[in-house]
């Protein structure tokens, strides 16, 4: 059931154990990391935590002592996950006789996690270990192995899940870097890498034009490699095979303790994590206004002050001026709305600006910018992301967000001032904005003329 070429990870305390075991996961289709537990720690040590090991095998007794010795047994097990997992889902399978004894162990790994900064598995298998150990002299008994894996993690099914997503994307990677590298590749292999080089490089700049291609290269050509991979992306019942009626039977069973804003942030926006690097020009980007800043330097690209502005187009009432306070609490944005096929053809540029506000949900009243009788916000072009929840600096809370599609402005540099990127809109939710913006902004119209 587990995908083949998954990371895996193995972990024992005799090295004659950890080569048996390290083989018969390769003979199994794994893609295993090794580690000797040694004097308190894994050998190789590591550099960082991986990202993305979502299996890891361990012997459940890697120092003296056995099972009467189960804090220090405990205490070794979590020391090599901290070491190798960076974060999860992961799962853990013990070699054991015993799961009573696997049972007590991730007990205590479940009690201690927190304190100990591990991030904690979601669930835990056993595996005899004498059936990995005798693989080597009895290598019929390879799918006995990788049954009795498929059914110690069976238990994680949400893992399984995650795991078949992860490998069907990479493969779909895979397949994409070859087909592309077959257009490149030589007869007579000669000149294959610079040919594929060139080829890479020329994609780049097809798929976004040159000065952006030159701004961003990496960037440049995951854009130009999406469209490839996205149609590679199918479904293989090699990998999917069992997860079916899995996933099924969670159908229309929403999880509790997961909001619709933090949802909201992750599948409608991107928050970013470092925003000094960023642009506001950036297409996508949704950028914060200094207010003070922006109504002493640049009120002219409204035509009013930012409140002003944000009372005439976002608030219901005409008597906006009266609601200082909840003006105040408003936070005006920018959203970048420059034309995609400004890239890819190279036109002149025209950095196009949308202006946007975020709405602190719990502190401002619905029915001061949204009309519940009439189904609509206070005009037409205000289009809704959603309610997202995002950090300000005063801890998180929900802001809705708002964008309209009638107050615009554009620029031919990139620079921009009194404005700092905060998140990027996604691609689909992009794409529904810039619908609304054409839909909006070209309404075509003839004259009539009727008689009396």
């Amino acid at each position: 059931m587990i995908p083949q070429f998954v990371r895996v990870a193995a972990i024992d305390n005799e090295q004659e154990h950890l080569d048996k075991i390290y083989s018969a996961l390769v003979s199994a289709g794994y893609w295993a990391m090794p580690f000797l537990y040694d004097l308190g720690a894994i050998r190789p040590t590591p550099p960082q935590p991986f990202n993305g090991v979502r299996v890891i095998f361990s012997d459940i007794h890697l120092v003296d002592g056995g099972m009467n010795n189960m804090a220090q047994q405990t205490l070794a097990i979590m020391s090599s996950l901290k070491s190798i997992v960076c974060d999860g889902p992961y799962a853990i399978i013990f070699w054991t006789k015993y799961p009573e004894d696997a049972e007590k162990v991730y007990g205590e790994i479940v009690a201690r996690a927190e304190a100990f900064g591990l991030t904690l598995p979601v669930g835990y298998g056993c595996i005899d270990k004498t059936l990995v150990l005798a693989l080597e002299d009895a290598p019929e008994r390879l799918p006995e192995l990788v049954k009795e894996i498929n059914t110690a993690i069976l238990s994680c099914g949400a893992l399984l899940l995650s795991i078949s997503w992860e490998e069907r994307v990479f493969q779909a990677a895979v397949r994409s870097t070859h087909r592309l590298f077959e257009l490149a590749r030589l007869p007579e292999n000669g000149e294959s890498l610079g040919r594929w080089h060139k080829l890479l490089a020329y994609l780049s700049t097809e798929a976004v034009g040159l000065a952006q291609a030159q701004a961003a290269p990496v960037a440049a050509m995951d854009a130009a490699l999406l469209p490839v991979l996205e149609d590679r992306l199918d479904v293989s019942a090699e990998y999917v095979a069992g997860l079916n009626a899995l996933l099924a039977e969670q159908f229309g069973n929403a999880p509790n303790g997961v909001s619709k804003s933090s949802l909201n942030t992750h599948y409608l926006v991107s928050v970013l994590s470092n925003p000094a690097v960023f642009l506001p020009s950036a297409r996508g980007m949704v950028s914060i206004v200094d207010r003070a800043g922006w109504d002493e330097a640049c009120p002219d690209l409204w035509g009013a002050s930012c409140n002003e502005v944000l009372g005439r187009e976002f608030l219901m009432s005409v008597d906006y001026e009266k609601d200082g306070g909840v003006l105040n609490s408003l936070i005006p944005c920018v959203v970048t709305l420059t034309p995609e096929c400004d890239d890819v053809q190279g036109k002149v540029y025209s950095y196009r600006y949308l202006l946007g506000v975020f709405i602190p949900v719990a502190d401002v009243d619905r029915a001061r910018y949204f009309s519940k009788k009439q189904a609509k916000y206070s005009n037409l072009s205000i289009f809704d992301v959603g309610v997202l929840s995002l950090d300000f600096g005063d801890d998180v809370k929900d802001y809705r967000l708002l964008v309209s599609c009638n107050r615009f402005f554009a620029k031919p540099v990139k620079d921009l001032l009194h404005v700092q990127p905060k998140l990027r809109l996604r691609r689909a939710t992009l794409e529904e904005l810039s619908h609304h913006y054409t839909t909006h902004a070209r309404r075509p119209g003839v004259m009539r003329f009727f008689p009396e």
